[in-house]
């Protein structure tokens, strides 16, 4: 019971550092991982974050964490946003 609580007290307290921390394991699934720097990483785990919170189809973190990925150099360029990644669903 003490287990519990100390885990609803850690995800109340840290919600958005979890998705986050999720979302990068997510990111290290994928094979185009290891090309990025820690400041790009940093870039798309709040890209993939936004997109999440404000998605309203429920999908599932993983996907779009490979959509990103699959197209991370188009977003770190500027030449795709989160509406051209949404419009990939």
């Amino acid at each position: 019971m003490e287990r519990i609580k100390k885990y609803e007290k850690l995800i109340n307290e840290n919600e958005n550092d979890i998705t986050k921390i999720y979302i990068l394991y997510n990111m290290s699934c994928h094979d185009n991982y290891e090309k990025l720097n820690n400041a790009q990483k940093d870039k798309l785990i709040d890209f993939i974050y936004d997109i999440f919170m404000d998605d309203d189809t429920n999908t599932y973190t993983g996907i779009w964490s490979d959509l990103v990925m699959d197209n991370y150099k188009k977003i770190l360029n500027g030449k795709m946003d989160d509406y051209d990644i949404r419009m990939l669903l």
